[in-house]
C-alpha cells in the first residue's frame, strides 16, 4: 500500500510515517499531562476531605465542650458517617 503512495509521489511513505510518529508523540504528551492533573486533583480532594472531616469533628468536640451534648454527638457521628460513605463509594467505583 505504501508502494502505491511512493509511486504517486516520491517520499510520501516516509512522510506518512513521520506524521504518524508526530501524532503518537503528541498523544503520549497529552496522556502524560492528563495523568499528572488527575493525580494532583486526587491529592487536593483528599486534603479537602481531611480538612472538612477535621472541621466536623472539631465542631462536634466544641459543641460537647460547650454543654450541647446531643448536637455535638450528632455532628461528630454525622461527619464520620459521611466520610465513611464517601470512602466506601470511592472503593466501589474503583472496583467497577
Amino acid at each position: 500500500m505504501l508502494a502505491d503512495y511512493e509511486k504517486a509521489q516520491p517520499g510520501a511513505g516516509s512522510r506518512i510515517f513521520q506524521l504518524t510518529e508526530k501524532e503518537q508523540d503528541h498523544r503520549h504528551n497529552l496522556e502524560s499531562r492528563n495523568l499528572t492533573w488527575v493525580g494532583t486533583i486526587q491529592i487536593i480532594g483528599q486534603c479537602m476531605g481531611f480538612l472538612l472531616g477535621l472541621a466536623g469533628i472539631g465542631g462536634g468536640i466544641f459543641l460537647l465542650y460547650s454543654g450541647k451534648s446531643i448536637e455535638g454527638y450528632v455532628t461528630m457521628v454525622g461527619t464520620l458517617v459521611s466520610l465513611l460513605l464517601a470512602n466506601q463509594k470511592k472503593k466501589q467505583q474503583s472496583r467497577d
